[in-house]
């Protein structure tokens, strides 16, 4: 335990997380020739068999991680998908600043703080499996989108009632109660929100967060803290602004115990190996992380979290550090990511396990034996197909060796069941990797973790310094599961939709935008040949802090000389919660009516090489975040998402 000062009562709680996992997959192609012998076996399974057989695992065991690219399931396409959050290639840029010039760099961390509820995402080549790993639908077209887009927490157009659809501001606007039918979107009940904080692995009480965090990282490399900055927006996710991690300066030691953390910062230390941990942190585990609440002094409130800290063994949990880098897909990297995200956890305030038999996905379970076992039965599924691989292959020689008097009936059963038995296995391998790959990368923000951070919070506010063990799910108040949506849309050329909107549920808004990747840079477009701007006008759609519905006009507005522009949002108004936005000028003016932003142009990372913009943080900018980005064919809509300490929307516009 770390020591404490004399004369103060304190708690501290540090948990950690075990690695032991060791997978491969390698890709082995089965030669099928056509059965010279039998011209009646039918053509349809040579040449289904050969593609299963050409987009399968092989077999072969091993210590190393799956490679994305050695794994493609049956009939993948190459469609672009989100990797994680807000990784832009300027990303880069500004560390490097923040390393060269730390004096100047404070300006930037401002404009990094990492506000923004869900990164900005950007396209990137991959695999349908993955997809299917995170919860996502599978598209046709490459795509962009910002906040919860791909995943389930966002309604499709046809999910709330054409009834409730009118047309304002050149768009046409839905709304609507929703919940992803599958549950997929991380709404949990009452009872079960409280079932995962009452199964928490040590008695504890209701704590507050208290003041807005910075974080500080000692030992990351460049892309390391890119990635890292996409985990902390990952947890901003699931909690109201004035809570959100900020990002801060780095720092120049490592810092191991939680007593000498200052107040209102969590530090996160990345070492290779355990030399300098604190000895009760040498467990063999590769991350610990705790946080520091008083019960009594004379200076600090009690029960609220004063400051926290992570530590994360990189030698556990990144076999080779070239596997952490900016756009990696798939499973790479992902202990890393689950080791951090978990302690970090710990570090603001949720410091402590969760039941694994209750919520597997959940990124604070301590039990990483159920990610064993989950690979166990994804290398004995593997086995099995590589058998039933072989056994076809046996077949198929058998088969193709019959002499004209031999019983070609009964050698052609034992290839069509043979063949049956590769597709059977072969479903097994996706199933249990799906499953497998679900619990390396579960969101923050789509788990039973979200949700729990979001009622700890709330139960903060009036069962502060209870027991958990205490509390029933009245004292929840009212908890919903399903949400008031917003949602905006507009036609583009080639029949493409852009998209944006906003639910609200139990106190969080959480906006998205949504389009089609452009087919160009911004440089490239011939509509933009000659011309010093361009400006995209359209509507705004959100939430206030309290639930009740805003919408406005937005504006955004690009020089590309300078490279630099504003987003402007003017008529803002508000109605009741739970309402659908009125006609223009119905509703009561939210504040002063608009919020102006001064933006620059970003390039998307992933391959897809596609402009968006962030606001800088200006002098004289209101305060807020902005991220967007241009969607269509020819770049003919823009689209993002505002939040503000008392407003979090999307936007659309079209030129």
């Amino acid at each position: 335990m770390p020591e404490h000062p004399a004369g103060t009562a304190s708690a501290f709680s540090a948990s950690g997380l075990c690695y032991d996992l060791a997978l491969k997959i390698s890709t082995s192609l089965l030669s099928v020739t056509h059965p010279h012998s039998n011209p009646n076996l039918p053509k349809a399974l040579v040449a289904t068999g050969l593609a299963a057989v050409l987009v399968g695992c092989g077999g072969g065991g091993g210590s190393e991680r799956p490679d994305a690219a050695e794994f493609v399931p049956p009939n993948a396409t190459a469609n672009k998908a989100l990797a994680s959050p807000a990784l832009d290639a300027t990303d880069q840029e500004k560390l490097n600043a923040e390393e060269d010039d730390r004096d100047a760099a404070d300006a930037e961390v401002t404009r990094l703080m990492a506000c923004i509820a869900i990164g900005e995402r950007a396209a990137m080549n991959n695999t349908s499996d993955w997809y299917k790993g995170h919860g996502l639908d599978i598209r046709e077209s490459e795509f962009l989108g910002i906040g919860p887009a791909f995943e389930h927490q966002a309604p499709a157009i046809n999910d709330l009632l054409q009834s409730t659809e009118t047309t304002q501001r050149g768009f046409k606007i839905r709304s609507g109660r929703w919940r992803d039918p599958q549950g997929r979107d991380g709404s949990y009940s009452a009872a079960d929100v409280m079932k995962y904080l009452k199964g928490f692995d040590n008695e504890r009480a209701v704590l507050s967060f208290g003041p807005q965090k910075t974080l500080r990282i000692f030992g990351a490399s460049a892309s390391e803290k890119i990635i890292i900055r996409g985990y902390i927006q990952e947890i901003n996710a699931a909690l109201p602004y004035d809570k959100r991690i900020l990002i801060g300066r780095d720092l120049t030691e490592p810092s191991l115990k939680v007593d000498t953390v200052p107040d209102g910062e969590i530090h996160l230390s990345l070492t290779n190996g355990q030399d300098d941990w604190p000895d009760y942190g040498k467990t063999g585990m590769a991350g610990w992380g705790g946080d520091l609440y008083w019960t009594r002094h004379h200076k600090y409130p009690i029960y609220t979290i004063q400051q926290g800290f992570a530590i994360v063994d990189r030698s556990l949990t990144i076999d080779d550090p070239d596997q952490i880098r900016v756009g990696e897909k798939h499973l790479l990297g992902h202990v890393f990511r689950v080791t951090v995200i978990h302690e970090l956890l710990h570090a603001y305030g949720m410091n402590a396990h969760s039941d694994p038999d209750d919520y597997r996905e959940s990124l604070l379970t301590g039990a990483w034996s159920l990610r064993d076992e989950a690979r166990d039965a994804y290398q004995e599924a593997r086995d099995a197909y590589q058998e039933a691989r072989d056994a076809y292959q046996e077949a198929r020689d058998a088969y193709d060796a019959l002499d004209a008097e031999d019983d070609h009936d009964a050698a052609y059963q034992k290839v069509l069941d043979t063949y049956q038995k590769v597709l059977d296995t072969y479903q097994k391998v996706l199933d249990t990797y799906e499953y497998l790959n679900n619990l390396f990368h579960p969101s923050v923000y789509t788990s039973i973790d979200g949700e729990g951070l979001l009622a700890m919070e709330k139960l903060s506010k009036t069962k502060k310094g209870h027991e958990i063990s205490s509390l029933s799910v009245t004292d929840l108040g009212d908890w919903e599961t399903q949400g008031f949506h917003l949602l905006g849309y507009a036609n583009l050329s080639g029949g493409e939709v852009v998209q944006f909107g906003a639910g609200f549920r139990n106190g969080l808004s959480k906006p998205w935008a949504y389009g089609p990747e452009p087919n160009t840079r911004l440089s490239d477009n011939p509509d933009f040949s000659g011309v010093t701007s361009a400006t995209w006008n359209g509507a705004l759609l959100g939430f206030t802090d309290a639930g009740k519905t805003v919408a406005g006009d937005a504006q955004i507005t690009i020089n590309f000389q300078s490279e630099n522009g504003s987003a402007n949002f003017s008529s803002l108004e508000y109605w009741n919660a739970n309402t659908h936005p009125g006609t223009v000028g119905s509703g009561t003016q939210w504040q002063d009516g608009d919020l102006g932003y001064t933006i620059e142009l970003m390039t998307h990372s992933h391959g897809s090489d596609s402009d968006g913009f962030e606001s800088t943080g200006a002098a004289g900018d209101d305060p807020g975040v902005v991220r967007g980005m241009f969607v269509g064919a020819k770049h003919e809509g823009a689209a993002g998402v505002l939040e503000h300490p008392d407003l979090s929307a999307g936007f659309g516009a079209k030129r």
